[in-house]
């Protein structure tokens, strides 16, 4: 069955903002006197969220006094970089421009909080056609809860079942088959290749454009 419409992760997905979200924690470290750690390290961590890294790495629990002190320096020093380093990952742009062309409805389902997803959303001219950014404090659950997924189905005026959920994590999976959704991970995100096949996602995408033949019936055969 053709699709009639897609959802996507932000970061790791849609774009590239390891280095900016990377700089901005190692920045909190330094204020703290730690010793700053390796992109390598931080790329695959931050696509899960800055709570972890803070609890984990400063052994603080989410809603304490220390944790919101830790959250609030480093939103201070995120905001200040927050797009300095940030592309759209390759092929993004003409994959969306392809489901603008054809009115195929898309939108984005983040859980990156909004006072960090709306204005770097604002700041890419390819993300104007967007029906929607739900953000991680958009509703009252955030994914791996498929509500989110359900509400921005709304926006795009399609079932879950005739939505594709898109995304670099296992939580984006995880949301995306709870909401009855089909599900593509993406390898060129901030995940181990090796761990993609483990989420039992519809299909594994290596180059955006590879979700075209899923949403265009077709793009199949103009190319072949």
């Amino acid at each position: 069955m053709t699709l009639k419409g897609m959802l996507f992760d932000l970061d790791g997905t849609l774009i590239d903002s390891g280095l900016d979200l990377a700089n901005a924690y190692n920045l909190l470290r330094e204020e703290n006197d730690l010793e700053a750690l390796p992109l390598s390290t931080l790329k695959p961590l931050v696509a899960y969220g800055i709570v972890p890294l803070i609890c984990n790495h400063f052994n603080v629990e989410p809603g304490t006094e220390s944790f919101k002190r830790y959250r609030d320096a480093f939103t201070r020093l995120y905001t200040q970089h927050l797009t300095e380093h940030t592309i759209v990952f390759d092929g993004v742009t003409e994959m969306l421009n392809t489901l603008d062309d054809k009115d195929i409805p898309w939108g984005i389902v983040t859980n990156k909080p909004k006072r960090f997803a709306l204005p770097i959303v604002e700041a890419f001219p390819t993300f104007a056609q967007s029906r929607c950014v739900i953000a991680g404090d958009t509703l009252s659950h955030a994914k791996p809860h498929p509500f989110p997924l359900q509400h921005a189905c709304e926006h795009l005026r399609t079932a879950p079942n005739q939505t594709g959920m898109v995304g670099d994590t296992e939580i984006d999976i995880q949301a995306g088959q709870r909401a009855g959704c089909d599900t593509f991970a993406v390898t060129y995100g901030y995940q181990h290749p090796d761990r993609i096949p483990t989420w039992n996602a519809t299909a594994i995408i290596n180059h955006p454009e590879e979700l075209l033949p899923f949403l265009i019936e077709e793009h199949t055969h103009e190319q072949s």
